[in-house]
C-alpha cells in the first residue's frame, strides 16, 4: 500500500509519497523514521500511518502535536484517515490525495472505495457510518442511512447496534438525524457517553470523525463531505410502480412494457379461444 501526501507548506513542491513496507510507516526525524521531516529538530517518530483491513488509520506519537480537520488528536490513539483528509504533523501541513493499492496495481488517489457488503457488493463511501474502532467488534462498520434516521446503542438486543460491552448500558445511546445534522443523546446511562472526550449533555452535533465512547467502546463517525438532505441507501427506493413502468419508453430493437403486455394478452386470449373451440369440436362429433 501507498499513501500519496501533498506537502502544502510550499507551493510548486512535488507531492511526497510515503510508502508503506509491509502494514506501517513512521513520520518523524531519524533513521527509525520512513519518511523524515525536512526541518530540524529532535529525533524521534511524530506520526504513524498503518494498514488494516483495508484501511488506513493515523496515530500522533510522542510530545510532538498533531491535527486532523483541525482537531487535535490524541496521543497513541488511532484515527481513520481517508482521501482529502488535511493533517498537520508537528510543523509539517499535508493533504492526503489518496492511496494505492500495489498487489492489485490499481491506484484510487483522490478516493478509497470503502469494500463493505450492505445486503450487496455497493461500495457505500459516500454514507454516513459509524466504525467500530476496539472490542469484539472491531473493524465493523454501521451505515446511518434508510428511512429509519434513528438508531439506538445499547447492550440489549433491541438496539439497532448491540455491543457486548459489560460498561455500556442496556440502552445506552442514540444517533438521530435532526435539522440535516447527526446528533447523539445519552439515554440516562451508567457510564455516560462522550464526545471526543468531552461527556455529553442532551443532544450533541457530530462531525465527520468525531469520537463516541460508550463504557469502553470507541465508535468514530464518518461523514462525508456532502450535502445530504436525506439519509438514504439503495436499498430502500422503492420499486418502480406498474404505472410507471410501463411509461417508460422502449429502448432499440425492445418492445415497450405496454406492447409486450398486450402482446401476451392476445395469445392468451387465442389460446383460450382454440381450446374453447376444439372442446365443442369433440362434443360434436360425439353426438
Amino acid at each position: 500500500m501507498q499513501v500519496y501526501l501533498e506537502v502544502s507548506a510550499e507551493k510548486g513542491q512535488e507531492p511526497l509519497i510515503i510508502t508503506l513496507p509491509g502494514s506501517r510507516a513512521l513520520v518523524g526525524k531519524g533513521s527509525e523514521c520512513d519518511f523524515e521531516l525536512p526541518f530540524e529538530g529532535p529525533d524521534g517518530p511524530r506520526f504513524l500511518f498503518s494498514e488494516e483491513q483495508d484501511r488506513i488509520f493515523g496515530a500522533s506519537l510522542g510530545q510532538f502535536e498533531s491535527r486532523l480537520k483541525g482537531r487535535k488528536l490524541e496521543e497513541g490513539l488511532k484515527t481513520l484517515i481517508l482521501p482529502g483528509d488535511e493533517l498537520i504533523i508537528d510543523r509539517l501541513a499535508v493533504k492526503v490525495k489518496g492511496f494505492s493499492n500495489l498487489a492489485e496495481g490499481e491506484e484510487n488517489l483522490g478516493k478509497l472505495l470503502v469494500k463493505e457488503e450492505l445486503g450487496g457488493s455497493s461500495p457505500i463511501s459516500t454514507w454516513p457510518y459509524l466504525l467500530l474502532m476496539n472490542g469484539p467488534l472491531e473493524g465493523t462498520l454501521f451505515p446511518l442511512t434508510g428511512k429509519k434516521r434513528q438508531i439506538t446503542i445499547g447492550r440489549s438486543s433491541s438496539c439497532d447496534l448491540q455491543l457486548n460491552d459489560v460498561d455500556v448500558s442496556r440502552k445506552h445511546s442514540k444517533i438521530s438525524w435532526k435539522d440535516n445534522v447527526f446528533v447523539v443523546e445519552d439515554q440516562k446511562s451508567k457510564n455516560g457517553t462522550l464526545v471526543n472526550n468531552a461527556r455529553t449533555g442532551g443532544r450533541t452535533p457530530l462531525s465527520d470523525r468525531d469520537d463516541i465512547v460508550l463504557g469502553s467502546t470507541r465508535i468514530t463517525i464518518v461523514i462525508p463531505d456532502l450535502k445530504i438532505s436525506e439519509p438514504t441507501k439503495i436499498a430502500d427506493f422503492e420499486p418502480t410502480r406498474l404505472e410507471e413502468r410501463l411509461q417508460q419508453p422502449a429502448g432499440p430493437g425492445k418492445k415497450s412494457a405496454t406492447s409486450a403486455n398486450l402482446t401476451d394478452w392476445l395469445l392468451i386470449g387465442a389460446g383460450i379461444l382454440l381450446a374453447t373451440a376444439a372442446l365443442f369440436l369433440i362434443a360434436w362429433l360425439l353426438l
